[in-house]
């Protein structure tokens, strides 16, 4: 782990640029005008691409303004091309800094020499049972409420390889996934449950995609890293890249 042996860092932060989550936050609806994609949750939304120029940050604005939203969340990065000019739009219009990731990758490659943790178990997603276990746990390891029955009917429904859950012993302890676009395997979704948290369960998600996504092909592993995640990833040999940072934005208000 650790080696990025064929991809340069602009490569690495142009596949993060391009990366457009498919989750959709408890709640949201995604809607697209003017050829801008938003997630809708009561009178926020959030735009789902990063904008790569100051008039691509305008039409987004004036765009999600016609859906009755009073705020939009920006994600956008200092360390993508033209990245600094759009920061400095946002904070003309006094944009509030909300979160900052930090974009870390590293080669797909089975970890070497580090033994799992013991009593830590991961599979991979595959019945509907296990996608009942993986809803509830991750709503556990996120602070959401339970799952609905018609969020877990869904999640069967479009479940697709790449879904991990972990256990320790028989209890279930932590969930994360990954989908392959090409080469890359974006590392998502990973949470652990309060009462297990300290026990290696987040290592073995990480350690667990990485021998699969690996045995699919990709030969990059790439993760948007929370503040609480980043270190633990460094520590296990993926590299930092930059950072993204998330601002919230008034709209609606003329």
């Amino acid at each position: 782990m650790g080696r990025l042996s064929t991809w340069t860092r602009a490569a690495v932060l142009d596949q993060s640029r391009s990366w457009v989550s498919p989750w959709l936050p408890p709640g949201s609806t995604r809607v697209t005008v003017d050829g801008h994609e938003f997630d809708v949750a009561g009178s926020e939304a959030t735009l789902t691409t990063v904008p790569s120029t100051a008039d691509a940050l305008d039409g987004a604005v004036d765009a999600v303004a016609r859906c009755g939203v009073t705020s939009l969340l920006v994600t956008v990065s200092p360390d993508y091309p033209g990245g600094e000019q759009v920061m400095d739009v946002l904070r003309s219009m006094s944009a509030v800094p909300m979160r900052v990731d930090d974009i870390v990758a590293t080669d797909a490659s089975p970890p070497a020499g580090l033994p799992g943790p013991l009593d830590v178990e991961v599979i991979e997603v595959r019945t509907r049972e296990q996608v009942v276990e993986f809803e509830r746990t991750s709503a556990l390891g996120w602070g959401y409420p339970p799952p609905s029955n018609q969020t877990i009917d869904a999640a069967w429904q479009k479940l697709e390889p790449g879904s991990f859950l972990a256990r320790c012993g028989e209890t279930p302890a932590g969930t994360g996934g990954f989908t392959l676009v090409g080469p890359v395997a974006r590392f998502w979704g990973a949470a652990v449950v309060p009462a297990v948290r300290g026990r290696g369960v987040y290592r073995g998600l990480v350690e667990s995609r990485l021998r699969a996504a690996a045995a699919r092909g990709a030969t990059l592993a790439l993760v948007h890293a929370a503040p609480t995640s980043s270190p633990i990833l460094q520590r296990l040999g993926f590299m930092k890249f930059g950072e993204r940072l998330t601002f919230r934005v008034t709209v609606g208000t003329d």
